[in-house]
């Protein structure tokens, strides 16, 4: 999960330069937002209540780049939690998972995701705080490098187990698929992240490209409009 990694490599820049980071992350943030400006005006300006729908894209974001905008909210708040204890913060990260958990699965049940859309849970803080604070703690503790890679594979192994059988289990109760939140993420999303960082220094990892991290950033940010072209192109009378 992007916000797990990203908490757990901010985590010793949560001083003061925390405000640094967050001012990039929002200019990052605006000029991509002004890049796809021609992909979500029209949604914006085509449909009754511009001014609201105006201010909910500024807020939460087009397409990916909510996560941008999370990050702006929630990459605050955990500055201000920073120094707190293990044992206040993890229940933290884990209530406010549910409250999302909550917010998404009673929308689906109760038939309200036109009331609520995916603004309402997927956010900096109920989707991207909780996992903020994992990667936060997983740094505080060093455990992807004093956990067993074995230890750590087994746990990541019963997460995404979890995870099947959490998706499978929706599906049945009729809580719709994909889904931004699960709580088996709690698990699995800090013990692939642990397990990722502790073969870091092994020759596997140490054999990827040099600029993979970039490459990385760069398909997030503009596979979206690849995909909006062609969706077009292939809609278009020929």
């Amino acid at each position: 999960d992007f916000f797990c990694l990203t908490g757990f490599f901010l985590s010793p820049s949560l001083g003061q330069a925390w405000r640094r980071r967050v001012w990039r992350f929002l200019l990052l943030y605006l000029l991509w937002m002004a890049i796809y400006a021609p992909f979500w005006l029209d949604d914006v300006i085509g449909q009754d209540g511009v001014i609201t729908n105006a201010i909910k894209m500024a807020v939460f974001g087009y397409w990916h780049l909510w996560y941008l905008s999370a990050l702006c909210l929630a990459l605050p708040l955990l500055a201000l939690m920073a120094r707190w204890r293990t044992a206040t913060l993890l229940p933290i990260a884990v209530a406010l998972l549910l409250i999302g958990l909550t917010l998404q699965y009673g929308s689906a049940l109760t038939d309200s995701r036109d009331t609520l859309p995916l603004s309402g849970w997927r956010n900096g803080l109920f989707a991207g705080l909780p996992f903020l604070i994992l990667g936060h703690l997983l740094r505080r503790h060093n455990l992807p490098q004093v956990t067993a890679p074995g230890h750590l594979a087994a746990l990541a192994a019963t997460g995404m187990a979890l995870l099947v059988a959490e998706a499978v289990a929706g599906e049945h109760l009729g809580l719709g698929s994909p889904s931004d939140l699960r709580l088996s993420l709690l698990l699995a999303v800090p013990a692939l992240v642990a397990l990722a960082l502790s073969l870091a220094d092994h020759p596997l990892g140490q054999g990827l490209p040099a600029g993979l991290g970039t490459m990385a950033t760069g398909i997030y940010l503009i596979h979206p409009g690849v995909i909006s072209i062609a969706n077009k192109l292939a809609l278009s009378p020929s």
